[in-house]
């Protein structure tokens, strides 16, 4: 994938997989690392380099209110059925978008699939959480890992249109995921993690009283709650980074104590603590 910013072991693993001959590939990684658009560019890659838009054998599954349906996968086996034309060895590719939100009988159903596919298709799976998958699908599909990017590659790679400045800021604060780092840097509002660095921003920048104020506000959106989780730690994380190179001692203090409370808010979300209370409790103890 020329042009595309991945880190060594990780665009290894991609030539593994051109080599094997497999047809099902996991792509996983952190919020942020890119997982999808990297899903995109590879299997644009695997059926020629033409735009995606212009292949019909080509099929993106996205998760339809924040899961991937028992319904899209049942579409995808009739997708894969019908017959393609051409003498490439790879004719169809499929991508599925956050396959560790598929309940159980969806993965039931992708299973089915994955035992038999078919041999001019190559499905690409992408999860932060592999975890959630059923190991049955994790043994049948060969996983590539996103890894964050080392500053200096980050540098060198986008030196060319931002300043070093910036690029060392959004590397900071997406800890080197090259999606969010991207986002960052472009202004990509669209972007889930990136919309939510912004808001946590303004909470964090906020008064107790301002705060607690947009707490209805923020907490109607569960889902997008761990993404918000997410922000707050990594915005304290790189403001406690800075302040310790700096020697502000009374700054690592404060920031460290913000990020103890953003990770027990993080901790209290797993355990399914109403959105209103965790949310009054962490913008009061900020």
């Amino acid at each position: 994938m020329k042009g595309l910013l991945l880190h060594p072991r990780t665009r290894q693993q991609f030539d593994q997989f051109t080599k094997t001959g497999n047809h099902a590939l996991l792509i996983t990684g952190q919020p942020g690392a890119g997982k999808e658009t990297t899903a995109l560019l590879f299997a644009q890659e695997l059926l020629g380099g033409k735009s995606l838009d212009l292949q019909p054998y080509f099929k993106h599954v996205i998760p339809e209110s924040n899961s991937v349906s028992i319904e899209q996968i049942r579409q995808l086996h009739s997708f894969v059925q019908l017959k393609t034309t051409g003498q490439e060895t790879i004719r169809r590719v499929v991508v599925i978008s956050q396959a560790d939100t598929m309940a159980d009988e969806a993965q039931n159903a992708l299973l089915k699939l994955l035992e038999e596919p078919p041999v001019d298709t190559v499905l690409i799976l992408t999860a932060i959480d592999a975890g959630k998958m059923r190991q049955t699908i994790l043994s049948r599909v060969q996983t590539v890992s996103i890894d964050r990017i080392a500053a200096s590659d980050a540098t060198e790679y986008f030196i060319a249109k931002h300043d070093a400045k910036d690029i060392a800021w959004a590397h900071a604060l997406s800890d080197g995921q090259v999606g969010l780092m991207t986002a960052l840097l472009s202004g990509k509002s669209e972007h889930a993690v990136a919309q939510q660095i912004e808001i946590a921003k303004q909470i964090l920048a906020a008064s107790v009283f301002d705060r607690l104020c947009r707490v209805d506000e923020i907490g109607k959106s569960k889902d997008l709650l761990p993404d918000f989780m997410y922000a707050c730690k990594r915005i304290c994380i790189s403001a406690l980074e800075s302040a310790a190179k700096k020697g502000a001692s009374q700054q690592v203090t404060a920031w460290h104590k913000r990020l103890s409370v953003v990770v027990d808010a993080e901790d209290g979300l797993r355990t399914n603590v109403s959105p209103k209370l965790l949310l009054t409790d962490l913008f009061v103890r900020l």
